[in-house]
């Protein structure tokens, strides 16, 4: 892990950006992952399926939409957004390398 620190002219207070390159990759992973086993039962019963969305990552709108409704889908990915962020990355970034 790479750290820099740089003390402000007019505080003296510690600046610090500890970079933690394996937990942003950890992160990108986990966001890409894809459920190899079956879907659960139903899933493709939701009103919003599309062919493949079985294939999409697990915290995914198309995966999570159909596993447990829009609404807690949509809680799921915020909370994912929330982590993301609070570990000090931008979650546009993290699904641009995503990919």
């Amino acid at each position: 892990m790479e750290n820099i620190e740089i003390t402000c002219n007019r505080c003296h207070s510690i600046i610090a950006h500890h970079c933690n390159l394996k937990l942003k990759k950890s992160i990108i992973n986990l966001l890409k992952f894809v459920v190899t086993s079956a879907p659960p039962r139903g899933f493709k019963s939701s009103g919003g399926y599309s062919k493949g969305d079985e294939n999409a990552p697990l915290f995914s709108e198309a995966y999570l939409y159909n596993l447990f409704g829009k609404e807690d889908g949509r809680t799921i990915l915020a909370l994912i957004n929330d982590i993301v962020t609070a570990a000090g990355y931008d979650m546009y970034n993290i699904e641009k390398q995503k990919g």
